[in-house]
């Protein structure tokens, strides 16, 4: 599924890299898509039409210890929930100039998310020689490879619809310095699961129902004229 999103983000590049306009690196900072690459082609005096792909990761929960599970004068023991995304897609839209440097545009991205959800128990030891706490790496289960955690991977398919104000300053001949702020709002759609094993039963099967997710977003980057 990665092979066959990043030949369709290729594809459009080979075939207009020969035509005017500008290519743009950006980076977001909205997670999930944070690197940005888009060909923007001039649609009459006001337009322009936006062709790209976007990529991003997300982690959440490796830098906390969790919820305490257990606590003794000797032992204690942490439960962390711990999600890891990456995500790849494509989008198009459109822009309107609405002066030399600022303009307002809308997109639609589609994007496939491939998302691992762990559960990380960690055992904190009382050492008395150094009157600490030491992790006791003999007991604690903590990593997505571990086959005595409950874990799942899921896939998404997640439409998306983007709104920005953005701004081109320029810094040399044919090179612009990019500015955007924008919303983004997110529907994933649940597709399949693997490599479950959930003992305690933690995880459930989602339903496919379209969920939502809304964001600000801000992002910096440079745009090349051709």
């Amino acid at each position: 599924m990665k092979t066959l999103f990043i030949l369709l983000f290729i594809t459009p590049f080979l075939s207009i890299s020969q035509t005017k306009g500008d290519i743009g690196f950006i980076y977001n900072s909205y997670n999930l898509n944070r690197i940005n690459l888009d060909y923007r082609k001039p649609l009459g005096e006001k337009y322009k039409l936006v062709i790209g792909g976007v990529i991003g990761s997300l982690n959440t929960g490796y830098w906390s210890k969790g919820d305490l599970v257990y606590g003794s004068d000797s032992l204690i023991t942490f439960r962390n929930s711990i999600s890891s995304s990456f995500q790849v897609g494509l989008k198009i839209g459109a822009e309107r100039k609405l002066s030399k440097l600022f303009s307002i545009g809308t997109g639609v991205m589609l994007a496939y998310r491939d998302q691992k959800n762990n559960i990380s128990k960690t055992n904190y030891v009382f050492n008395d020689s150094t009157n600490t706490w030491d992790i006791d790496n003999n007991t604690s289960m903590y990593g997505f490879d571990n086959s005595n955690i409950s874990k799942v991977r899921r896939a998404y398919f997640v439409p998306q619809l983007q709104v920005s104000f953005s701004m081109d300053l320029p810094i040399v001949e044919r090179l612009y310095l990019n500015l955007f702020i924008g919303g983004l709002f997110s529907f994933p759609v649940f597709m399949s699961e693997s490599q479950k094993n959930d003992p305690f039963k933690d995880y459930q099967t989602p339903s496919k129902t379209t969920n939502f997710e809304m964001s600000n977003q801000a992002g910096i980057g440079l745009r090349y004229a051709l």
